[in-house]
């Protein structure tokens, strides 16, 4: 079996750092998880559905720019749709809110970043 690294005891070192480091991810995760559910916030992202309903809602379009956008799919595009907050949950979003939700373009979504859109 060809291995990428230079002999057996670099490839269990390097497997045994990889585990140590995706344990402490999954650790902090859990952590951050707990967090938001004992402050009542949402863990994760809207569901497909939910998603879904807001483009279409919005007709495909970023509510920002104007431009169509394209469904999510396996490649990063400018134009792909994404799921903007008129009023971030770091600014005092409402964490369920689907009326404060709306169809944007990735490129607009993260330039926008924690601002408030009007």
């Amino acid at each position: 079996v060809w291995a990428k690294h230079c002999s057996e005891a670099c490839n269990v070192r390097a497997v045994r750092e990889r585990r140590r480091t995706s344990e402490a991810h999954r650790a902090a995760r859990r952590r951050t998880q707990w967090i938001r559910r004992s402050k009542g916030l949402p863990v994760g992202f809207p569901s497909r559905a939910v998603s879904g309903r807001i483009f279409d809602r919005d007709g495909w379009l970023c509510r920002r720019c104007g431009e169509g956008v394209v469904p999510p799919g396996a490649a990063w595009a400018r134009d792909m749709a994404a799921v903007d907050r008129g009023v971030p949950l770091a600014r005092g979003g409402h964490p369920t809110g689907p009326a404060d939700r709306r169809a944007a373009c990735a490129k607009c979504n993260s330039l926008k970043s924690d601002k408030v859109s009007a």
